[in-house]
Formats: C-alpha cells, sequence, structure tokens
C-alpha cells in the first residue's frame, strides 16, 4: 500500500503525512483480506512530542478514511513502553478502531501505530459493539487529559484508551486510564474535564 510502504511514517513525518494524503491521487485503494502487521525498526527510538497524539491520531483518521470514505472513529487503544505510564511521551504503541457503516451488518477497521510508524490497516467483518463514535478533532489532548489525572493521582497508568462507552450513565467520550496500583480505572471527560472512577473488578 503506497501510503505504507513508500511513504516514511515516522512521528516526525505525521503531520506531513496529513498533506500528502488530501492531494487527490495520493491514497491507494486497500484490500479489506490484509491483517494487520506492525512495522517496528530494530533500534527505533520513542520520541513522542507534546501534543503529538492528537496529530497521530488525525493521521490515523485521514489513513482510514483513504480507503472506507464512511468509517468513523470508535476507539483509541494505548500502551506505554513496559505498561508503565507517567506522561503522554511514555505511551509507544496505540490501536485506533474504526466502525465502517458501510457494509450489513457493519465492519470494524484497526490500524495500528507503534514506536513512530503505522502497521497496515486490518478489515474485520463484524461489528464493534459497545462504543458509540466519536467526533474530531477532540478538544482535549493526551498531555492535558494526563494533567487532569495527576491532580487525583500519582501512581502510573498501565493502558490509556480513548472511547465513548455505549452506557446510560455515559454522557461523552473519556481518556480512560488503568491505574492497577490503585485497582482504579479513571475517567477524564474530553469535554467537561470532570475526573470519576470505577473499580477494577479483574
Amino acid at each position: 500500500m503506497a501510503y505504507l510502504s513508500k511513504v516514511a511514517t515516522s512521528l516526525l513525518g505525521a503531520c506531513a503525512l496529513l498533506f500528502m494524503l488530501s492531494v487527490p491521487g495520493f491514497a491507494a485503494t486497500h484490500t479489506p483480506t490484509t491483517m494487520a502487521t506492525y512495522h517496528t525498526p530494530k533500534h527505533a527510538s520513542w520520541k513522542i512530542k507534546e501534543g503529538a497524539f492528537l496529530c497521530i491520531l488525525t493521521a490515523a483518521n485521514r489513513i482510514v478514511l483513504a480507503s472506507y470514505p464512511q468509517a468513523q472513529f470508535y476507539e483509541a487503544q494505548g500502551t506505554p513502553q513496559n505498561g508503565r505510564g507517567i506522561v503522554a511521551q511514555d505511551v509507544n504503541q496505540w490501536l485506533f478502531v474504526f466502525n465502517n457503516p458501510a457494509t450489513i451488518p457493519n465492519s470494524t477497521i484497526k490500524l495500528p501505530f507503534q514506536d513512530d510508524h503505522f502497521g497496515e490497516i486490518e478489515y474485520i467483518q463484524g461489528p464493534f459493539v459497545e462504543d458509540q463514535v466519536i467526533n474530531l478533532p477532540l478538544p482535549t489532548g493526551l498531555d492535558e487529559a494526563i494533567t487532569l489525572l495527576r491532580q487525583h493521582y500519582d501512581t502510573p497508568f498501565s493502558t490509556v484508551t480513548v472511547r465513548f462507552p455505549l452506557a446510560r450513565e455515559k454522557t461523552e467520550p473519556y481518556y480512560i486510564f488503568g491505574l492497577p496500583d490503585v485497582r482504579l480505572w479513571v475517567f477524564v471527560g474530553i469535554y467537561s474535564h470532570n475526573v470519576t472512577t470505577a473499580a477494577m473488578t479483574a
């Protein structure tokens, strides 16, 4: 695929990628049967800069829309290096999940990002459940969400997920941090900036 194999997708070029994907004829077509693989250089170093998550998310959205024009952002699953995150720069792996309403039933699109590189799109013939669509762009970045988290908890997080749970009591998308040291899930509202918690049960 042209946008993956012939274009440098390092973090430093992520914003430039947004421009290239907007050029007519740049994006290649995608074969739905492709499975997800990670492009991880042997000596990759993670050098994410402040505010970079929103740039990566925007790039992921453009990549997916180039092949699936009706795709809708559902979720971003982040994992810090060594499973112990303190700041945004510690998160070196993301899995972006999109709903594809162009099929019946809806199908799922996944796009991995690890150590400065996007992997290949994975197409799944089936819906991704228990999430609501999240409109882009997001008004709150990962750095700001972690700042709000740190006003209440200073323990490392093992995961961070951006999602809008399909639940009556959830009225907005959240950054959801897993804090295993205190057995809590911490929800940071993307619009309200309210911080709430739920106990880890497993």
